[in-house]
């Protein structure tokens, strides 16, 4: 559970390089917090009732429409998110060994699909558990190389000031902002197909309900430690042009050449942990809930091929949607969107409100994605618009590497997306500016 999240361990870096504590509020501790109020209301009760998918829930509990509704918005959400994370690996392969970006994309895809359709789940498991102990180890070997150089002296006395500032100081609508940062993923993340695949392959609901426990304090204590190198960063080089290549920036640094090898697999790791686990949820997703209901004498080994096929085609449409939009953090924001304005609600009322119904939950799944995909193609700019430090969508950096392709025309190469400049991606997504303009276009509607 901890590992198949691991892709968030280094990106926090370059968030806490820009923005200090009040950037990676969102990740790791939303993320940290996700795994703890699973353990505590979602695992056991999840695990109990023997499924095999997320929407096997919403089907059993709120009838086929519903769970084939909840299929439809998992499958393009991770579409997104897959494609971000071949093209993160790319980059980076480009960037450190000059190997043409599409090359290495291709490389990467290529792996990746090849383990995933030969093995299936145990082998992401342990291959999700392998590429976190190497992530994990790169970290830990970096942090003690770098922190005797810096200290927390230096770095309380030498930072700007609020970079070390946990709670906000200011208004109401700031700490608005906040709690909106802890909520993102901290609740928006429970309705995810590949947390909700650790669940159901724990022993029992008692071996999920302590994995969520140890999972969520690991990774709070190691997610911490790219967001101390971050800051620290910060202070030995003040001029890095893409703020997300901190990490590799003070590998070179302060590794030795072996050392820094190991480091650059380790982050490659974390990128592939990612997308090992994104193919197998929507592709199971796809078999279980949307194939065999249609052939319901569909025999195990037939439905394994479904699956594996449908491994191989997510693959290929997530590097050429990922290859077309080129944006990471745009692929990402759009693609974690959708789970949490249409299927978060549905599931937390399905296990605690006896009233929720199967008309009720499709409204909601359908409303939620509507409304979303209308207001963001009505207000494209204002729902992306900056907002304080706090909103960042895990600092404007998210659960992936996130770098720019391709040289800027005025030099700089990989400017942060959180940064004024014209290489910059689109600004934090906020979800309380979203139901701000949805209220809104509401309002206007009915008083035209």
């Amino acid at each position: 559970m901890l590992f198949c999240w691991s892709s968030g361990f280094g990106p926090g870096a370059g968030a806490a390089y820009v923005e200090g504590l009040p950037g990676v509020i969102a990740d790791p501790f939303g993320a940290a917090l996700c795994l703890l109020v699973a353990g505590m209301f979602y695992v056991r009760i999840l695990r109990r009732m023997s499924l095999l998918t997320l929407s096997d829930f919403f089907t059993t509990r709120y009838g086929p429409k519903a769970g084939i509704l909840a299929s439809l918005a998992v499958v393009p959400c991770y579409v997104g998110w897959i494609g971000a994370q071949f093209i993160a690996f790319g980059y980076i392969l480009h960037g450190l060994l000059d190997i043409p970006t599409s090359l290495s994309i291709g490389l990467g895809a290529g792996i990746v699909l090849a383990y995933t359709v030969a093995g299936g789940m145990w082998v992401v498991a342990m291959t999700d558990f392998l590429q976190g102990v190497v992530l994990i180890g790169g970290l830990v070997v970096l942090f003690v190389c770098v922190w005797p150089d810096i200290g927390w002296t230096a770095l309380a006395s030498e930072l700007p000031a609020g970079r070390l500032q946990f709670f906000p100081n200011g208004s109401f609508k700031e700490w608005i902002w906040y709690i909106e940062a802890w909520m993102v993923i901290g609740l928006g993340s429970i309705a995810t197909p590949d947390l909700f695949q650790r669940v159901l392959g724990a022993k029992d609901e008692s071996v999920a309900q302590k994995s969520a426990y140890l999972a969520g304090l690991l990774y709070l204590s190691v997610g911490l430690l790219p967001v101390f190198l971050g800051m620290a960063g910060a202070m030995v080089v003040s001029d890095i042009a893409n703020p997300e290549m901190i990490l590799p920036t003070l590998g070179m640094k302060y590794l030795h050449p072996v050392a820094m090898a190991v480091f650059v697999g380790a982050l490659l790791s974390a990128i592939m942990s990612s997308a090992d686990s994104a193919l197998l949820a929507p592709a199971s997703i796809i078999g279980q809930n949307l194939v065999k209901p249609l052939w319901p004498d569909l025999s195990e080994r037939r439905l394994l091929t479904v699956i594996r096929v449908a491994i191989v085609g997510l693959g290929l449409i997530s590097l050429a949607i990922g290859l077309y939009f080129g944006s990471i953090y745009e692929l990402m924001v759009n693609s974690w969107a959708i789970l949490l304005v249409t299927l978060f609600v549905p599931l937390t009322a399905g296990i605690y409100w006896p009233r929720a119904n199967g008309p009720a939950a499709v409204a909601s799944i359908v409303v939620g994605g509507i409304s979303w995909a209308s207001v963001q193609s009505e207000y494209p700019a204002d729902l992306m618009a900056p907002g304080p430090c706090w909103v960042d969508f895990g600092g404007c950096h998210s659960r992936h590497l996130e770098f720019e392709s391709g040289p800027a025309t005025d030099g700089h190469v990989g400017q942060d997306p959180c940064l004024p400049g014209p290489t910059g991606n689109s600004p934090p997504f906020s979800t309380l500016k979203f139901a701000d303009l949805l209220l809104h276009s509401c309002a206007s509607r009915l008083t035209a």
